[in-house]
């Protein structure tokens, strides 16, 4: 009897996989039109909202095929509405599951009612990634970027900006996902950051340029960093993996005319309530090698290395300064999330001080403690000179 039961189980398995395998919702590619990327601006005539939207079509070349882009442009009150009108330009289903980029323009951000139904359609649209990365721009709309944008090395400008993301090694520019920018957006102390994107113009065409960060609170942009100073927040953040640090030219410089290549770089930030009160304890380590040699001097020696890091420690030092100083005292913007490390590290302290938070945000003294270590040059420690 058990063998008869046995049987039977199978042959159900077997009538049943046949009709529940492939995909129950599968639709032609042909029958699609693929959103590579897409720009949102604010519509000043009818107060809603230009979606402009680049998509991929499929080329073929012999016996190869390839990918070309077409930039399309709706208009409606709210995204939905937008989304509309330009899937009925486009002639077909718009599959957004590819999106890799959305650019946001500085008006549309401000726009508070719209801006919310943009974050909130991305959250309830089960086609699109909430690992989009999000950009804004201060160019004067952000339909631009796509529209004006040849970057040379891709026909397609969205997947151009997704690798650049994905390279990892940014310096100027933060790697910010919608699911990150909307927890920084809903948090009631720590402020949301976004990539600032811009167009340049080369002897080569308009390049599109990531470089800097827009700091907001709730939509309204307190700040601006530029890729300088970016750099010193991917440090702060601990996002900072490599980096080339070049010395500013100074008389009271230890070792002029030496750059270093940040080879590693670890942060660590901790607040400290002792008997005067709270204080973020900031611990970074930094590995680096010598990157470049201007003019024939010779920095080998022990002694000159000793003076290089001291050099180098004194400026990182006062460019972090500097910075936690425009955050603090400019921007009253806490994108380092100093209020979030409070709460889990000193919970009864933070009951106590929530509610003045902005005040007691801008008064937090910050004690700041740097190693660097020089372990060597990248391929040479031979100085180069020129001849006789």
């Amino acid at each position: 009897m058990t063998l008869k039961k046995n049987k039977f189980i199978l042959v159900a398995l077997l009538i049943m996989s046949t009709f529940i395998t492939g995909c129950w919702d599968y639709k032609e590619l042909d029958d699609q039109i693929i959103i590579f990327g897409t720009a949102i601006d604010y519509n000043q005539e009818n107060k809603g909202i230009i979606l402009t939207a680049e998509i991929t079509l499929p080329t073929s070349s012999g016996k190869e095929s390839n990918f070309s882009s077409k930039i399309y442009q709706g208009k409606g009150q709210n995204l939905m509405d937008a989304i509309v009108d330009l899937q009925s330009k486009a002639g077909r289903r718009l599959l957004w599951s590819h999106s890799k980029v959305l650019i946001l323009s500085e008006d549309i951000i401000g726009q508070e009612k719209l801006f919310v139904g943009i974050m909130d359609w991305i959250k309830r649209a089960h086609e699109i990634r909430d690992t989009v990365w999000l950009l804004t721009t201060h160019e004067k709309t952000a339909a631009e970027i796509l529209q004006k944008s040849n970057p040379q090395t891709q026909k397609i400008i969205s997947a151009y900006l997704d690798g650049l993301f994905l390279a990892g090694k940014s310096e100027t520019f933060l790697d910010v996902h919608y699911s990150k920018f909307i927890k920084d957006l809903q948090s009631a102390t720590v402020c949301a950051a976004l990539p600032t994107i811009r167009l340049e113009d080369s002897p080569n065409g308009i390049l599109p340029l990531l470089d800097g960060t827009a700091l907001y609170y709730r939509t309204k942009e307190v700040g601006w960093l530029d890729g300088k100073r970016t750099r010193v927040l991917l440090l702060l953040m601990n996002q900072l993996k490599q980096a080339v640090f070049v010395p500013e030219p100074s008389d009271n410089h230890k070792v002029n005319g030496v750059s270093l290549k940040m080879d590693y770089c670890q942060t660590d930030i901790k607040p400290i309530l002792g008997p005067k009160g709270l204080v973020m304890e900031i611990d970074i380590k930094m590995e680096a090698q010598i990157g470049e040699i201007d003019g024939e001097q010779d920095v080998f020696t022990p002694d000159k290395i000793k003076k290089l890091i001291k050099g180098a420690q004194s400026e990182i030092t006062a460019q972090i300064n500097e910075l936690l100083q425009l955050l603090q005292k400019d921007y009253q913007c806490d994108v380092l999330g100093f209020g979030n490390k409070v709460e889990a590290k000193h919970p009864k302290f933070w009951k106590k001080i929530k509610n003045r938070w902005p005040n007691e945000y801008a008064q937090i003294p910050t004690a700041i403690h740097l190693k660097l270590s020089i372990f060597g040059s990248q391929e040479s420690k031979e100085v180069t000179k020129v001849g006789p």
